[in-house]
């Protein structure tokens, strides 16, 4: 639906990977990597803003987020708590910080690319000549307010309770994207006008789009229920397999469905009838109740919870985009455990009949 963020996938992505990161600094970044990296237990936000960042008046939660998505830390919960470790990646690139800043930033440039946001900036730049800053805002701007929109249907939440332009609004791409990519000699300014480097044109050719992603989610990081919304709200015919459904789930999902002109959603699950989970039978027949408004057709099917056939698979599958994970259709599952997804743009084979056996396994739940 959109030039640069194709897919609700690309833009939920987008969205949720620059949440609280609004600037860049790299000595502020190196330092951080390398006080990490240098501690044998986890530090949290509090003391790194305390002896990294002390009194240049930015929050640490915003840095160390970036730092996560980058791989060179891992996140630690702990009582609602941030607590950050260097990965052995983070402990590589802080011994270079530290000993040569130059090779350092090299890695650096390695890695941004894995940073979603940069990804799509770059790939903007790439397309045209020369462009001014505001040119970001009205061409990439315009297209996250589009999937932000659909992000608040499906329950996502989005700082204002409204469509964003973020991160591609006025401020985070100057205080970031310019930053960073002048920084990394990636993009250049000549008068008003940028335009993207040999270097920044070749990250972008290095960095072509697979047909799938890998999804990392943990609490406050959602990113294996945006793959499967993404799913649910593009396919035409979905077949959709959790074992579980809570009622909070079903709310929303049923909240982003109600945009979609036309589709089926053939769903299967364990046996509510039979659970002795309350939650579960309510959050299908309340399901059944909101799509009934709507255009989405919902056959629903049925497999046991042992035994032969017993259903442990979760996965949403369409003819053209698909996601396996480890994820139910559960609150706990999408919203706070650690969860892992394979997100395809492109449905493999292998994956289409793999729903078709579950579905032609399952009892009609009339």
């Amino acid at each position: 639906m959109g030039e640069y963020l194709p897919t609700f996938y690309d833009g939920a992505k987008t969205y949720l990977q620059s949440s609280g990161v609004g600037w860049f600094d790299i000595g502020q970044f190196n330092d951080a990597v390398a006080y990490v990296a240098s501690l044998r237990a986890p530090a949290s936000n509090g003391e790194i803003d305390e002896n990294v960042l002390r009194d240049r008046g930015s929050k640490a939660s915003y840095l160390m987020r970036l730092l996560w998505y980058l791989g060179f830390v891992s996140l630690k919960y702990d009582k609602g708590k941030h607590l950050w470790t260097a990965s052995s990646k983070g402990k590589a690139y802080g011994g270079l910080a530290t000993s040569n800043p130059r090779a350092a930033t090299v890695g650096l440039y390695q890695s941004i690319a894995s940073w979603w946001p940069m990804r799509v900036f770059l790939t903007f730049a790439g397309s045209k000549q020369s462009f001014e800053k505001d040119d970001v805002s009205e061409v990439l701007g315009k297209e996250m307010l589009m999937w932000t929109e659909l992000m608040l249907k499906f329950g996502f939440k989005v700082k204002t309770s409204k469509p964003v332009r973020k991160p591609f609004n006025d401020f985070v791409v100057r205080r970031c994207f310019f930053e960073l990519g002048a920084e990394l000699g990636l993009v250049e300014k000549s008068g008003t006008k940028y335009s993207i480097t040999d270097a920044g044109r070749q990250l972008v050719a290095d960095d072509s789009r697979q047909s799938w992603d890998v999804v990392r989610s943990g609490p406050e990081e959602p990113f294996a229920y945006a793959a499967i919304c993404d799913v649910l709200s593009s396919q035409d015919d979905v077949t959709a397999v959790s074992p579980w459904l809570d009622f909070d789930t079903a709310r929303r999902i049923g909240s982003g469905l109600s945009v979609r002109p036309r589709g089926r959603l053939r769903l299967v699950m364990r046996d509510p009838t039979k659970s002795r989970t309350r939650g579960h039978r309510e959050a299908l027949q309340y399901f059944r109740q909101q799509l009934s408004t709507t255009n989405v057709k919902l056959e629903v099917g049925i497999l046991p919870s042992a035994g032969r056939f017993a259903l442990h698979a979760k996965c949403a599958v369409g003819k053209g985009r698909g996601v396996l994970t480890s994820a139910n259709l559960l609150t706990n599952s999408l919203w706070r455990n650690l969860e892992v997804a394979t997100f395809f743009y492109d449905t493999p084979p292998q994956l289409a009949s793999l729903a078709e056996d579950i579905w032609s396994n399952s009892i009609p739940l009339v």
